[in-house]
């Protein structure tokens, strides 16, 4: 067997041991907690790409942010702000460059604070809190069990790039800053999966370099749009929940294949990525609903993340790209 065939066997397995929990828990009527234990799930997995380490402590922290995010959602001005420090906090990790696993805590974080799951079993949002912040803690260490029984300590690392200390510190800021400001809109005006799925893009699309943010930004409108359409064409032939999941999953592992085993664009990456979270996500919900919500934030989302590129370029190339003016003098011509 290639080396590309076991690590894709590898995935096959870790993608069946993740959502084996989902299946149970929609057969026990749990179904709203399935996204909350897949967010989960995906922030140790990613976190197992850097080390193991940083899984096991990003686990209980992606917990614990959710269930006090949960807890805030009706809160705009409180819930903005502790989304934008999280997020601010999360971007400054680009100094030892695991910004882009850490960023999956207030990411998630977001659907828990603009849009948290209806759980039939909580009756006050304190409750609803902790039982989200549970799901995804738990769904995270089931994950890193998972992946340390198939894979050990041979889990392919992720290379790192850190960034310096000034450039850290203006992502940091401005990462805090538009989703602070983003959350305070959407918890006023729009608290919905759409609110949130903007929150989500500006997320993964703002990014430390202008260019990168370019880049994050069209590949991500082009990855979503195709998800989208073939989340929308499942829906007209399947009305199946159960068939539906199973999509879901199998989505999920192409989804996992095509970015980490064979190394294709991001773009292509986000084409079954899109589509296996919209049809996890809409449990209980029209999938055509919530794929136009995916749609119209993404949208949204790319505009406002060029826009503030185009500005921080702008203010670089004015202020610490310019050449120096020379000094006048009156000697005479």
């Amino acid at each position: 067997m290639s080396p590309a065939a076991r690590k894709a066997l590898v995935f096959g397995l870790l993608v069946i041991g993740i959502m084996a929990p989902i299946y149970i828990g929609v057969i026990a009527g749990a179904g709203s907690l399935a996204a909350p234990w897949l967010f989960g799930a995906i922030i140790s997995v990613s976190a197992g790409f850097i080390s193991m380490r940083l899984a096991v402590i990003l686990a209980p922290v992606g917990g614990i942010v959710s269930t006090f995010a949960t807890m805030l959602h009706p809160y705009p001005v409180v819930g903005s702000i502790f989304l934008g420090l999280v997020a601010g906090a999360a971007a400054y990790t680009a100094r030892r460059g695991i910004n882009s696993v850490v960023l999956l805590v207030p990411l998630f974080a977001s659907f828990a604070l603009v849009a948290p799951p209806e759980v039939s079993r909580a009756s006050t949002w304190l409750q609803a809190g902790v039982l989200i912040g549970l799901a995804s803690m738990l769904g995270g260490l089931w994950s890193l069990g998972v992946m340390r029984v198939l894979v050990g300590n041979d889990m392919p690392k992720k290379p790192l790039t850190p960034l310096s200390m000034r450039g850290s510190v203006s992502y940091a800021i401005i990462m805090g800053s538009v989703i602070g400001i983003s959350a305070w809109g959407v918890l006023t005006w729009a608290p919905s999966h759409q609110g949130a799925w903007l929150l989500l893009t500006l997320i993964v699309v703002l990014q430390p370099a202008p260019s990168d943010t370019f880049s994050k930004t069209f590949n991500r409108l082009g990855g979503t749009l195709i998800g989208v359409v073939a989340a929308g064409l499942i829906s007209l032939a399947i009305t199946s929940s159960a068939v539906s999941l199973v999509l879901s999953t199998i989505f999920l592992f192409v989804a996992l294949v095509l970015r980490y085993v064979l190394k294709k664009p991001y773009w292509l990456y986000m084409t079954f990525l899109t589509p296996s979270v919209i049809l996890i996500d809409s449990h209980g919900r029209d999938v055509m609903d919530v794929a136009a919500e995916r749609l119209a934030a993404t949208v949204l989302a790319a505009l406002i993340a060029i826009t503030i590129a185009l500005l921080v370029k702008f203010a670089h190339d004015r202020w610490f790209m310019a050449p120096p003016q020379q000094a006048e003098t009156n000697a005479p011509a």
